[in-house]
């Protein structure tokens, strides 16, 4: 590979982590539009996504490619790392991502549905720790200091949930979605500030 087809590759890669956060988002908030019966307070987001639903293939189909985007982008990460703490951090990422990209192959009902999820939630919640103690320990203590806090804030989102009156866990979920958007974003800008 030439040294500009492995620049190309190396921006590409880059580039996959802010366009996966917007196709999330599309499938997110535009499965909802489409969805006059979705309630924030009543529904979980992977009931756009059910077996039968008209919304399943924007919402399911977002999540596959933003799985796959996300997964590139952590190819970028994991080759920027500073220290093994950071690459651990983008392994476990890895995991959260090809997560994300098996909720929109395992949609509701299926049996691998809630394992999936649960994954996805977890593995990105301790990513985002990982990471940022990396960050810490690479002497980058803000943007540490930054991804520690989104995974608290991912937390604290489901322990509202847990006390507040409502029955879905759309809310929680969408906290735990900006959050991970917040990070991806967040590293694309200071990934690229370093080129």
């Amino acid at each position: 590979m030439t040294a500009t087809n492995s620049t190309r590759l190396r921006t590409a890669a880059l580039w996959a982590g802010p366009v996966g956060v917007a196709v999330s988002a599309v499938g997110i908030f535009g499965s909802a539009l489409l969805a006059p019966w979705f309630s924030w307070t009543g529904n979980a987001l992977s009931d756009l996504g059910a077996v039968g639903e008209p919304t399943a293939p924007l919402f399911d189909g977002a999540l596959v490619l933003a799985g796959l985007l996300g997964l590139a982008f952590l190819g970028r990460v994991w080759f920027a790392a500073a220290n093994a703490v950071h690459r651990l951090g983008a392994v476990i990422m890895a995991v959260a991502f090809a997560s994300m990209g098996l909720v929109g192959v395992f949609p509701l009902p299926h049996d691998l549905h809630g394992p999936v999820a649960v994954t996805f939630f977890l593995a990105f919640t301790y990513g985002l720790f990982v990471h940022g103690s990396g960050d810490a320990l690479a002497g980058a203590v803000r943007e540490g200091l930054l991804s520690v806090w989104l995974g608290i804030a991912h937390v604290t989102g489901w322990l509202v949930f847990a006390v507040a009156p409502i029955e879905g866990i759309a809310l929680p979920e969408l906290v735990g979605s900006a959050a991970l958007s917040a990070w991806v974003l967040v590293t694309f800008r200071t990934l690229r500030s370093r080129r």
